[in-house]
C-alpha cells in the first residue's frame, strides 16, 4: 500500500501503481529465497543423504558456492520468478 501511495503521489499511471510494488517485492523475495530452495532441494536428493556436506542448509549454501560457484546457488531463479510473481501481483 506504501508503494502505491507513493507512485500515485508522484503521479504514475494507475496500472503501474498498482503492479509495480508487488512486482518489485515480489523479485525481491524470490532472490533472496532462492538459494535457500536451491540447497533444500539438493538436501532432499536421495544421492545426497550420506553425504556430510548437505547435513545441513548452510553447509549446502557452502558447499554449492565452493563446488558450483556461488552464482548456482540461483539457478531456477527465472523458472521461480516466472512462476510466483504473477500470483503475487493478482493477489494484491
Amino acid at each position: 500500500d506504501r508503494g502505491r501511495q507513493v507512485l500515485r503521489e508522484r503521479e504514475a499511471p494507475g496500472v503501474v501503481a498498482v503492479a509495480l510494488p508487488p512486482l518489485v517485492l515480489s523479485s525481491v523475495v524470490q532472490v533472496v529465497n532462492m538459494p535457500i530452495v536451491r540447497a533444500s532441494i539438493t538436501m532432499q536428493n536421495p544421492a545426497n543423504y550420506d553425504n556430510p556436506n548437505y547435513r545441513t542448509t548452510v553447509r549446502a549454501l557452502w558447499h554449492i558456492a565452493e563446488t558450483k560457484g556461488f552464482s548456482k546457488l540461483w539457478h531456477g531463479l527465472s523458472a521461480g520468478l516466472a512462476k510466483s510473481v504473477p500470483k503475487y501481483i493478482t493477489s494484491v
